[in-house]
């Protein structure tokens, strides 16, 4: 059988994850959109049913499965270094304050936990989504795959944590449906995995169009944010915050 798949870690400008806690329930929402965690949206510890999607009925026959494409995101990683220095400056505004510091004394020893020098980065939360996605597809294509992993075509974007994200999904797939030898190099394919930038239509229609953010900016402006800015404000014990987005 021949194996003709070709596997994209794809990095997206807005897709980035603030990956801070790894929990069953803190902030977990069953939904999915760009800053979602891979497993708060599916269960860690599914059982992956071997080659589930490796056949399909049509017609009435049997059809077996000859090549796949896959495009994936890159898995959680560390906020830019823009959002790190914004959480440094926050916490210095908030000791600053006699009030608030009063009620939250445990502000004084906290340290931002997102070191500078990660900024971007794969996080070891994305480390562990990338091998264990790829055990899940290593099992779901099995039959596919197994021992046939050098005929794989891999390309991620020019960012570290999408190689970082190919490194640990390959480890996961060969850990499915082993295969002998070095693991392959992905090749760096900006033209694919960053089409959206050389796409006309979409700097036009989006990146320069302030219209999009219409309805962002009136949600800004409406009273959910502003209530939840009452309650932080009640909360600290402190007056004349702003939010900044």
């Amino acid at each position: 059988m021949a194996c003709l798949l070709q596997i994209v870690i794809s990095t997206f400008s807005f897709s980035f994850l603030f990956a801070i806690v790894h929990s069953d329930t803190l902030f977990k929402k069953s939904l999915f959109n760009t800053k979602t965690p891979y497993f708060w949206v599916k269960n860690i510890s599914d059982v992956i049913q071997e080659n589930e999607f490796s056949t399909a009925i049509f017609n009435g026959e049997t059809c077996q499965l000859e090549g796949l494409n896959i495009l994936l995101r890159h898995g959680s990683r560390f906020p830019t270094l823009k959002w790190i220095k914004r959480m440094t400056a926050l916490h210095s505004k908030l000791t600053a304050n006699a009030v608030i510091l009063s009620k939250y004394p445990f502000m004084i020893k906290w340290t931002n936990p997102f070191p500078e020098n990660k900024q971007g980065l794969l996080s070891t939360l994305g480390v562990e989504e990338m091998k264990i996605l790829g055990k899940r597809f290593g099992s779901r294509f099995k039959e596919l795959l197994d021992g046939k992993l050098k005929q794989v075509k891999f390309a991620t974007s020019f960012r570290d944590r999408t190689k970082s994200s190919f490194k640990n999904f390959y480890n996961g797939l060969n850990e499915a449906s082993p295969s002998s030898g070095p693991a392959p190099e992905a090749k760096v394919d900006n033209t694919k995995t960053r089409f959206y930038e050389r796409c006309s239509k979409y700097v036009k229609e989006v990146d320069d169009n302030d219209e999009i953010l219409k309805e962002a900016n009136l949600f800004e402006a409406g009273s959910k944010i502003s209530n939840i800015v009452q309650k932080v404000q009640t909360k600290l014990g402190a007056s004349n915050i702003s939010i900044d987005f």
